[in-house]
């Protein structure tokens, strides 16, 4: 394959865009683990080389690709249970059980989207 193929993904501005800032910059991230195009993992992390690192050594989860979005601390705990609640991954059995409970008291899906809203 000739390298002008290969031009649309070496493009630095799409490369900086889809760029994650550094675990060191104190930022918050939900990230989900994802094996053959299914979400199986949903975490939070302050630290996502880490947490990368400890997944990737756990025999327990399999998984060939992830994705990470830096998310503002004071909504994260309600973006990775409504993620979870959503998406129903396999990996997070506990959580999902917690998720749903949380899903069920008096908050709705619409007032944690608001609320996401207006901490962006």
């Amino acid at each position: 394959m000739e390298i002008n193929n290969y031009e649309n993904i070496l493009s630095e501005y799409k490369i900086v865009k889809k760029s994650v800032k550094s675990s060191h910059d104190g930022g918050c991230f939900i990230y989900a683990l994802i094996h053959e195009g299914e979400i199986v993992y949903i975490g939070q992390t302050r630290d996502i080389d880490k947490r990368m690192f400890s997944h990737k050594n756990d025999n327990g989860k399999v998984f060939d690709s992830y994705y990470v979005e830096a998310v503002d601390s004071s909504c994260i705990d309600e973006v990775e249970t409504f993620l979870i609640f959503v998406n129903s991954p396999k990996y997070n059995v506990s959580k999902n059980e917690n998720a749903k409970r949380k899903m069920h008291t008096p908050i709705t899906h619409k007032e944690i989207l608001r609320r996401l809203i207006e901490n962006k």
